[in-house]
């Protein structure tokens, strides 16, 4: 009989998240806390599988970026994402359209084989705000399950009854309100700076439109490169610090 080489188990994203070391350590560590600070043992259970279940989302969304990023083509979908992210992805969108409508237009020569090739910086350039947007939905969702203000409270409640004894407890508390503190401040500057860079690839656009019907400012095409080259590359500064933030969103216990 032949005997069959056995096949590689692959599990999804979700699934290799779910049983990292990470995940298994953030449940028995928030399971921990709620047991300190008195809860029962059913709602410290629910506690540790929050902590876990963040862990696991946030784990499965840089997993799927980098999955995205290994296979082309991408696919950008807007509706895959709340507000505001959505409108950042719809206008960078929008913005491309209008970019490839604005090479089709313009004359054969140097001008329009510039364009072209800012045209793919342009399209990357979107893609680099679909991960932003992907990867801020991640955090904010993070931040939902997370809940800053009840932790805050429950913080403080602990610190009026049992003000001895509950070093240990206040500590990892506190620990991961930092946490989401710093995750929620990440995400506001996100949010900000995608509004801006935005703009700035729509303002290329509608620099792009009026060298369309120039056939001789190559000069201008190349400012229009630079420009485009400068935006793009903080849209992937602005993902590559998100990512650094998801993967340190949540404080190692202890």
């Amino acid at each position: 009989m032949i005997e069959r080489p056995s096949l590689p188990v692959t599990r999804p994203a979700a699934a290799r998240a779910a049983i990292s070391p990470s995940a298994l350590v953030l449940a028995g560590a928030g399971t921990a806390v709620g047991l300190v600070v008195g809860l029962p043992a059913l709602a410290a259970a629910a506690v540790g599988a929050t902590f876990w279940g963040v862990r696991v989302g946030v784990g499965a969304a840089l997993a799927a970026g980098r999955r995205r990023r290994a296979s082309r083509p991408e696919m950008i979908d807007p509706y895959a994402v709340p507000e505001p992210w959505r409108s950042f992805v719809r206008e960078s969108l929008t913005a491309q359209t209008k970019f490839d409508q604005a090479v089709a237009r313009s004359h054969a020569g140097p001008l329009r084989d510039r364009l072209a090739e800012v045209s793919g910086r342009v399209h990357e350039g979107v893609r680099e705000c679909w991960r932003v947007a992907h990867l801020g939905a991640a955090l904010d969702a993070g931040l939902g399950a997370l809940d800053a203000d009840k932790t805050s409270r429950e913080m403080r409640r602990l610190q009026e009854t049992r003000p001895r004894g509950s070093d240990s407890t206040e500590a990892a508390m506190a620990a991961q309100l930092k946490a989401a503190r710093r995750v929620e401040a990440a995400s506001r500057r996100a949010t900000d700076r995608l509004r801006v860079l935005t703009a700035e690839l729509n303002a290329a656009v509608a620099c792009a439109v009026d060298l369309s019907l120039d056939t001789d400012d190559i000069v201008a095409a190349r400012r229009l490169a630079g420009d485009v080259d400068t935006v793009v590359g903080e849209i992937e500064a602005l993902r590559l610090a998100l990512e650094e933030t998801s993967a340190g969103a949540h404080p190692s216990p202890g």
